[in-house]
């Protein structure tokens, strides 16, 4: 689920607009998360409809905060995460990008550059 789409998550709309985080939503079980916590090295790709394209490049860390977990929390996701926000399986990623590289027509290079913060 894309929650920064306003009609997959439109309980978060007030935090997204507060907000330029990079959140993402997945089961803590999986192996992935394990290799995150392993090695946070991670990169991000992301389309359009069109030709254009994004790949950042960056760290990915799991997020314990209570207080961000219960803010990304809403019923609908009791039917991946039947132990709610506080459950072993409700899990939250942030992502940080440190570069970044566009795509335009068929993988031509546009602009590519580090993320400033």
């Amino acid at each position: 689920v894309n929650i920064r789409n306003q009609n997959a998550a439109p309980h978060l709309i007030e935090f997204f607009k507060h907000s330029d985080r990079i959140l993402l939503i997945t089961t803590a079980g999986y192996d992935k998360v394990t290799q995150i916590n392993n090695n946070p090295g991670a990169c991000l790709y992301v389309h359009d409809k069109g030709d254009a394209a994004m790949l950042l490049t960056g760290k990915i860390y799991q997020i314990t905060d209570d207080a961000t977990k219960r803010a990304l929390w809403d019923d609908f996701l009791t039917m991946y995460y039947p132990d709610g926000w506080d459950g072993i399986n409700f899990s939250v990623l942030e992502f940080i990008p440190e570069r970044f590289k566009t795509y335009h027509d068929e993988g031509m290079t546009i602009a590519k550059g580090k993320i400033n913060k």
